[in-house]
């Protein structure tokens, strides 16, 4: 049975996120939130707050954040909803109003639905609402209180408009995991009070292939083993699929960076996180010139790294043959290939 563990790991909470708001999988996973009109508009998008919005914060001497960062981005276009999700393993501390915490939980509020739509080039009116997903429901009340009452103050120092304040709970019962609405003031949303997310497999293989990280590696949390190993796991992959059909015996071909990233990382199009997406893109880079330099010492294989990916020139035909012949049978396809390039490089 395939047991999810949530506590202290937000990457997770939000593959799980991703997973429910896109088609396909309904095998092992429930797409509640594509069953119900929602898409993802963005993951992880910087969020910029209006020089009139940051005028008023100041001027009420309110702690904020000029760039809140949720973890995702929902929109539900014919209901014209936006939701913003933030993952927490715990609430914080309202009554220390100096954190980043409490300055982005602010920043969330001011950030309403007309800004968003804005942002995001999308007409008319719509809703804004704020979703806090928390891994249990210990505190749930108290925050979702503490947070009522920094709404109201912001409402009566002035502020014009705000997002609606809601909140769930993962919660595991015997061998399923639900996300379970608890406290809210949701405007034109209404969610069951548990929704099925997913049910521990029966079938071994399943269990030993479970996709779960769309997204595999956040650099900001602590090492997932497993995350980083999907990862290259896919990188490699792709690679010798490019080797095994695209070098050519009349022209230097291109693998490009970004086409193997998207394929890596399917929600790659979606993801806003520069930072991130600049480490992975290192990370990429230097993995898949690892792996062609074990090619090139038992092959005829040349490369060279230009900006935008790596460059292969014209081959011989023997040369191509050779190097085609080499990827089908070589170690380099086994999994545990992987090991020694993990313990060299990861913390780079």
């Amino acid at each position: 049975m395939i047991e999810v563990t949530l506590h202290d790991d937000s990457l997770l909470q939000l593959n799980m996120l991703l997973w429910m708001s896109l088609p396909g999988r309904e095998e092992w996973i429930n797409p509640f939130f594509y069953k119900n009109g929602f898409e993802i508009e963005a993951i992880e998008p910087e969020l910029s707050l209006p020089p009139k919005l940051i005028d008023f914060l100041n001027k009420n001497d309110l702690n904020f954040e000029r760039n809140p960062r949720p973890e995702l981005v929902m929109v539900n276009k014919k209901e014209r909803i936006f939701l913003l999700i933030e993952c927490k393993n715990q609430g914080f501390d309202f009554e220390n109003n100096e954190t980043r915490q409490f300055g982005q939980a602010v920043s969330f509020l001011c950030y309403n639905a007309s800004i968003l739509a804005e942002d995001f080039g999308l007409d008319g009116e719509w809703e804004g609402n704020l979703g806090y997903i928390f891994v249990n429901s210990d505190f749930i009340e108290d925050f979702y209180q503490s947070y009522l009452n920094v709404k109201n103050e912001l409402l009566d120092k002035g502020l014009n408009d705000s997002n609606y304040i809601g909140t769930l709970y993962w919660k595991n019962s015997k061998g399923t995991l639900y996300l379970v609405e608890s406290e809210n003031e949701w405007k034109d949303i209404k969610f069951p009070d548990r929704i099925k997310v997913i049910s521990g497999s029966k079938n071994d293989k399943e269990e030993k292939e479970f996709p779960l990280y769309l997204i595999p590696i956040d650099h900001n949390l602590p090492r997932d083993n497993l995350g980083y190993t999907v990862f290259y796991k896919r990188l490699k992959n792709q690679l010798l699929m490019f080797l095994g059909k695209s070098l050519s015996t009349e022209k230097d071909t291109i693998l490009s960076l970004e086409e193997v990233l998207k394929k890596a990382v399917p929600v790659w199009h979606l993801w806003n996180n520069s930072d991130n997406k600049m480490f992975i893109r290192n990370k990429t880079r230097k993995y898949l010139k690892y792996l062609l330099n074990i090619i090139m010492e038992n092959t005829e294989l040349e490369y060279s790294s230009i900006p935008d990916g790596i460059n292969f020139p014209a081959l011989e035909y023997e040369e191509l043959q050779e190097i085609k012949d080499y990827i089908l049978t070589a170690d380099i396809r086994k999994d545990v290939f992987n090991k020694d390039f993990k313990q060299m490089s990861i913390y780079d």
